[in-house]
């Protein structure tokens, strides 16, 4: 965003388009709160045992998303995903720590710090004329209100700074972290999957039983509700809504850059874990043969019955190393083997689309199709918002859904974090479930307000407390259980066995390899390898990271990861490059540091905002 205010003619596109989000945000919350009055507390909440009027946390909600549209370039994109309300609590918890330690931030400060904004240059010089036009049109406050805003910002920083002033990285820590994350080694390994063994296992009614009276704890349920609801869902509000092509054209003039499209290409690849049998088939695909016929031949990954197809892909979609050969490739040239943490790939690009951007006759439906929903969901939480008005006024819960033609749905049981049948995942309705008592009626619940997928006023039905269901209901998760145990030990009995046989072998005077070939199992390397690499047959290389600890030539005892039992041996090892390191080091030093000071930052803040002990209203 800052970049692009540099351009006036951007700026202006951005600040129309910005409106349109920010208006209803703030008469949206304006709504929310009058819609309380004669309901529940006259105040938003309350932090360290005080109250928190509306006003002040309304005045904390917009120096938080301020702060955020000048953070993120596509704040309007991402902007519903923001946290914005906890966001908002945050400020108005560390301002009151700040105002406790008497930090204090002069107009001086506040002056140097808004004049060093960027985006407020122009010709060389802080722009006081832009400076007014941004912060009004842009940020929907008076320079004086965003002047204190920034001000608790700036507080807020030298807060944080006192926190983490006195952290410092070591060299020892440094030297420790460096190796951890660059060391390599190379292994030989053989694997016994747990799932090999599930299908062979049984579970008895005894078992069963003995299970469940030993950890019968594990399946206790906590505290459940079910709720009852109307529900005013924007996709029943389409009917009726004539989009014009004013409306249309507007949309796509402020919104130009969701038009606007990257280079793409369209690519197939195959994918193999053994890279001997991926030079094979390199070399008929170089001859001509048909790409699509190998992938579905050859092909290890998802799309070989598709020929290895991707379709269209932009920068950014795929791993670095696949990206890079493949955006390197011309139409129907065919790539060399290409390593990523997913094996060894072979590429053919099929076609390539140069940057463009849609017109407004291409754009057209899919803008009307946009306004068409943005209208609806308008019009869903405007009638929502009646119906919410004629219950505060004291209509009855069956009433109201009746007057606005609603059935009255019912959840069932969910518990405090769990999915909300037919509902989905929302926090908003989680919430007011667990903290009205049965028979109570929410407030309106729309979470994201009139960009909501749907808005709800809900009744509890019923609570249950916390419970262990009793044997019947539970007898089929206690069998997977019981069988999931039972292959786990099998595989480990069987891969002992191995290690035994293998052992005898070395000791023989064998090599680990031939040694492995002798006792059956399939043995597999990798290529180099860090602690935070994926191993295919095993999972996390940091699921065994005692290897790297280990001597060239080692055997590992039985290891057991959450999928397989294995035994481990290690090929080489690479150490670290000396001199790469000392050129790296203080870079490396700083983002050791950040770290250090961003886990510092957040214990503290979970600390503080335990002492707060937040009581939200909202």
């Amino acid at each position: 965003m800052l970049r692009q205010l540099r351009s006036k003619k951007v700026a202006k596109r951005i600040l129309i388009g910005l409106a349109i989000i920010i208006i209803p945000a703030f008469v949206l919350f304006g709504a929310r709160t009058s819609s309380r009055r004669g309901r529940g507390p006259s105040f938003a909440g309350m932090i360290f045992g005080k109250n928190v009027s509306f006003e002040d946390y309304a005045e904390s909600w917009r120096a938080v998303k301020n702060e955020a549209m000048m953070k993120y370039e596509d704040f309007h994109k991402i902007y519903k995903q923001l946290d914005l309300r906890g966001e908002a609590w945050n400020r108005l918890i560390l301002l009151h720590e700040a105002k406790r330690q008497k930090i204090k931030v002069s107009n001086q400060e506040v002056i140097d710090t808004i004049r060093n904004f960027a985006f407020l240059i122009r010709d060389n010089r802080f722009d006081t004329e832009l400076y007014e036009q941004v912060v009004t049109n842009t940020f929907r406050v008076s320079p004086r209100e965003f002047e204190e805003d920034m001000r608790g910002s700036l507080i807020i920083a030298k807060l944080a700074n006192n926190v983490v002033k006195d952290a410092a990285v070591t060299d020892e820590e440094l030297l420790k972290k460096y190796k951890e994350e660059n060391e390599k080694i190379k292994i030989a390994y053989v694997t016994q999957s747990y799932r090999d063994f599930t299908e062979k296992t049984e579970a008895s009614d005894a078992e069963i039983e003995d299970y469940y009276n030993t950890n019968s704890r594990e399946f206790k349920l906590p505290e459940r509700a079910n709720i009852e609801y109307i529900e005013f869902k924007h996709t029943d509000y389409t009917e009726g809504i004539d989009i014009g092509d004013d409306e249309i054209s507007y949309y796509y003039d402020t919104r130009i850059d969701e038009f606007e499209h990257p280079e793409s290409i369209r690519a197939r690849h195959i994918l193999f874990d053994d890279e001997e049998e991926a030079k094979r088939v390199l070399k008929k695909a170089k001859k001509g043969s048909d790409f699509a016929k190998l992938a579905q031949e050859h092909s290890t990954g998802p799309t070989k019955d598709k020929g290895g197809d991707l379709g269209y892909f932009e920068r950014g979609k795929m791993v670095p190393e696949f990206e890079e050969a493949a955006f390197a490739l011309k139409v129907g040239e065919v790539s060399d083997i290409v390593k990523t943490q997913f094996g060894h790939h072979i590429i053919k690009v099929e076609d390539r689309k140069e940057p463009y951007t849609e017109t407004l006759e291409v754009s057209r439906e899919k803008i009307k199709g946009i306004l068409l929903k943005e209208t609806a969901k308008n019009d869903a939480y405007d009638e929502a918002l009646l119906a919410a008005a004629s219950i505060d006024k004291g209509e009855s819960f069956e009433k109201t859904a009746d007057e606005y033609n609603k059935t009255i749905k019912t959840t069932g049981y969910f518990s405090r974090r769990g999915i909300v049948p037919e509902i989905g995942w929302n926090p908003d309705v989680q919430k007011a479930a667990f903290d009205l008592k049965i028979g109570e009626v929410s407030p309106l619940i729309s979470p994201k307000g009139a960009d909501s997928e749907a808005n709800y006023i809900i009744r509890v039905k019923e609570k249950k407390e916390p419970e262990i269901p009793p044997l019947e209901e539970l007898k089929e998760p206690i069998e997977a259980r019981v069988k999931q145990d039972k292959a786990r030990r099998m595989a480990k009995e069987s891969m002992e066995k191995y290690k035994e046989a293998i052992m005898e072998k070395i000791e023989a005077g064998f090599s680990f390899e031939k040694a492995a070939e002798a006792a059956g199992p399939e043995i597999k390397e990798t290529d180099y390898i860090t602690r935070k690499d994926y191993i295919k047959d095993i999972g996390s290389a940091s699921d065994i990271k005692e290897v790297f600890d280990y001597k060239v030539g080692d055997v590992s005892p039985l290891l057991n990861t959450q999928r397989v039992s294995c035994i481990v041996a290690l090929k080489d090892f690479k150490s670290i490059e000396e001199e790469k390191f000392q050129e790296e080091k203080e870079v490396f030093r700083e983002r050791l540091l950040r770290q250090k000071k961003s886990r510092l930052l957040n214990q503290w803040l979970t600390e503080l905002k335990l002492k707060a002990n937040l009581k939200s209203n909202l």
